[in-house]
């Protein structure tokens, strides 16, 4: 193993830390050059912390996207169903509609949130367990 790698590993964990709590990169360099790490290896360890801390808070927006999808779904197949079972609504009034459309309304929100997050999740600020 060179030093480079050395160095490498035995920084990795504390920038990584950093990033994930919200401080900048440019912080976190700078204390990687206070600790005499060259620049060039402080700029590719705080680059794959930072790609670490997105590919975390997109994993956090997938699950939403995919928990929206899902109660999309269901909300529109429960409003095909009451609208086939009903005739049309003619059995009903047509306040029964938003019965089952209520979780088609919020399975769509939370989808909207997820892929906006996932667009997003670069530009976001502060400590990644503070994002929901």
């Amino acid at each position: 193993m060179n030093d480079e790698n050395v160095l490498f590993e035995r920084y990795y964990d504390v920038v990584l830390r950093q990033i994930m709590w919200g401080d900048s990169c440019e912080e976190a360099i700078q204390r990687l050059e206070v600790n005499s790490v060259p620049v060039n290896l402080s700029k590719r360890i705080v680059q794959t912390a930072w790609k670490e801390r997105v590919s975390s808070i997109r994993a956090i927006f997938w699950k939403k996207l995919i928990l929206g999808g899902l109660l999309f779904s269901i909300g529109a197949l429960l409003t095909i169903g009451v609208y086939h079972l009903s005739e049309g609504y003619k059995v009903w009034s047509f306040k029964a509609l938003f019965i089952p459309l209520a979780p088609a309304a919020y399975g769509f929100w939370k989808m909207m949130e997820g892929f906006a997050g996932i667009i997003t999740a670069g530009s976001m600020t502060g400590p990644v367990s503070d994002i929901e």
